[in-house]
């Protein structure tokens, strides 16, 4: 018999093996599923201002094709529809076929997409020209993004949408992480940002973007990353990074050079919720 649970501190670690995001917050839902009293598979989603993202969806491979994903699907469907969201979308592989074939038959529009999927190694920003750089000191001001006063977050978020990652959630809810910066100008509009989760090991890199896409405020963004980590002790984390458009790419390759590793293109799967 298959049971869908909400994940937390008192079941967490049923679920070690599957989970791929960080310890549930408010704006983090987390559904374990038990079959015959055995932990098989978790899901995790972030839930926006009248949208959510599936974040991670994962089940074991011996427990497939009996309706464990359907199940936490179904759980997270109904309680998002009592909530009033309106969407639900994720990111995910294009080669992924059976992730695929899962969102098409829940009814999920898939978009295509010419974003790619990028990891840089644990050492990236220890290696390479950004070493360089940073010790020169690039010009402008970087600033974490939950330190900008409300307007400017506001600001930030019409500056974000217009970049057109409408579909990657609202940005409230991903931009007061500590890793999350800001380039601004004198006036303190911001010129670029990035948006980051923070899993300890891998820091997912949501949104990286600038006007213009615009070299030094790239740089300046992973020079705050680079001494946010570096202040941290956390010399070997990788980096993963997955809204990259087709000019950022051979940037990261300049500053990284075969640090970068290029997984794939990714689909962006939209589904509409109705109220409940």
């Amino acid at each position: 018999m298959i049971q869908v649970t909400k994940i937390g501190p008192q079941n967490q670690q049923w679920f070690e093996e599957f989970l791929m995001t960080p310890e549930s917050t408010e704006d983090m839902i987390r559904l374990g599923v038990i079959e015959d009293d055995t932990a098989c598979g978790a899901a995790a989603f972030r839930i926006g201002r009248s949208s959510a993202e599936l974040m991670s969806l994962y089940v074991a491979s011996e427990f497939r094709r009996r309706g464990a994903a359907q199940s936490m699907l179904d759980t997270f469907l109904e309680f998002g529809g009592k909530l009033g969201l309106t969407s639900l979308m994720t990111v995910y592989m294009r080669d992924n076929a059976e992730m695929g074939a899962f969102l098409a038959k829940n009814g999920f529009l898939q978009l295509d997409s010419s974003e790619s999927y990028f990891f840089l190694a644990g050492d990236a920003l220890q290696s390479g020209k950004l070493t360089e750089i940073v010790s020169g000191n690039i010009p402008g001001n970087c600033v974490p993004v939950d330190k900008l006063p409300p307007t400017r977050q506001r600001a930030l978020e019409r500056f974000v949408r217009k970049g057109g990652f409408v579909l990657r959630g609202a940005i409230g809810e991903n931009c007061t992480g500590e890793m999350s910066f800001a380039v601004v100008d004198a006036g303190a509009l911001p010129v670029a940002c990035m948006l980051c989760t923070d899993m300890r090991d891998t820091i997912t890199i949501d949104v990286l973007l600038s006007k213009g896409n615009s070299r030094i405020a790239i740089l300046k963004l992973f020079e705050a990353l680079y001494r946010k980590l570096e202040a941290d002790n956390r010399q070997m984390t990788e980096i993963r990074c997955l809204a990259v458009n087709e000019k950022v790419g051979p940037l990261l390759r300049l500053l990284f050079g075969d640090k970068v590793q290029m997984a794939g293109s990714t689909v962006c799967a939209v589904k509409t919720l109705e109220e409940r």
